[in-house]
């Protein structure tokens, strides 16, 4: 099996180990794969060629390499302090072993969301570009080509759909190939109604100016869905970064002043630390919501 250009997070081995994984971590991924029903779907869509039975003895390998390193490291340095604490290394090479496992579980929906994001953004200058082109009489198979450069991750997927073509097959079945892969709901769409219009034998053109009004005012209801979001989240910041912060330090300080004793030294960088986490975490929240959109 042709091995992915994407390495597998976290996985302490190369790629190309997995054709070579010893039987019982295939047998043990073939089992729990069941378990992960849309993985199949997943790795077909992010485009990594792995098997489910694979992918997840990759994960069941990576959880046992990190719980045997970790709980060794933790043995050790516990030996060397005091006494050994095997219950302790135990407990804290399950939690970061199954962290990881989870992590690389997740892997292929994250390669989704942002395949399907950088998508959305570039998609609706494209579908402009190929409807000003269409209208001008510009043949289909020219207007791919052209929409092969300049529109970021749209572009890749219309370079493989020409690699298709140029293989001999046809424009409407490399288009049909192409919707079947994307993640992303909108290409997929606007690819369809192409691809409806051409095999009804009528022309593109008023289908391309539906599909990239339709895709505008998607993306304005979802600028307005996001505007609506933002609303608790700034207010929860500002409780959480302002309010109690402000609120707390003072009350701090007047109930330390009556009652004689002092502001442990820790508590500051510790409250500085926790306001930088929460900062950090935020941005993620605010930027991960942020809908993608094409000018």
């Amino acid at each position: 099996m042709k091995m992915p250009h994407e390495k597998i997070p976290m996985f302490p081995l190369p790629s190309s180990f997995l054709e070579k994984m010893p039987p019982i971590f295939l047998s043990i991924g073939s089992q729990l794969s069941k378990a992960f029903p849309a993985l199949k779907a997943d790795l077909y869509i992010s485009e990594m060629q792995f098997s489910p039975m694979q992918y997840v003895a990759a994960a069941v390998f990576s959880f046992l390499f990190y719980f045997v390193l970790i709980f060794s490291a933790i043995s050790v340095m516990t030996t060397l302090i005091a006494e050994a604490n095997f219950l302790l290394a135990g407990a804290v090479s399950i939690i970061f072993s199954a962290f990881i496992f989870g992590q690389i579980m997740v892997y292929p929906k994250i390669i989704i969301s942002k395949k399907t994001r950088r998508m959305d953004s570039d998609l609706l200058p494209a579908l402009y570009h190929m409807m000003i082109e269409v209208k001008s009489g510009v043949p289909l198979f020219n207007v791919l080509v052209g929409l092969s450069e300049g529109y970021g991750a749209v572009s890749i997927e219309f370079k493989k759909i020409m690699s298709r073509i140029n293989g001999g097959v046809s424009e409407t079945e490399a288009l049909d190939e192409a919707s079947e892969k994307n993640p992303s709901v909108f290409f997929r769409r606007g690819i369809m109604q192409i691809v409806n219009s051409m095999k009804a034998g009528g022309g593109i053109s008023l289908a391309l100016e539906s599909i990239v009004e339709n895709l505008r005012k998607e993306q304005m209801i979802n600028v307005k869905r996001y505007s609506q979001e933002l609303n608790p989240i700034i207010m929860m910041y500002m409780l959480i970064a302002v309010i109690m912060p402000t609120l707390g330090l003072t009350f701090m300080i007047v109930l330390t002043s009556f009652s004689g004793t002092q502001i442990p030294d820790i508590a500051f960088p510790a409250a500085l630390f926790g306001l930088a986490f929460f900062q950090f975490l935020f941005l993620g929240i605010v930027k991960s919501k942020r809908p993608a959109m094409g000018v």
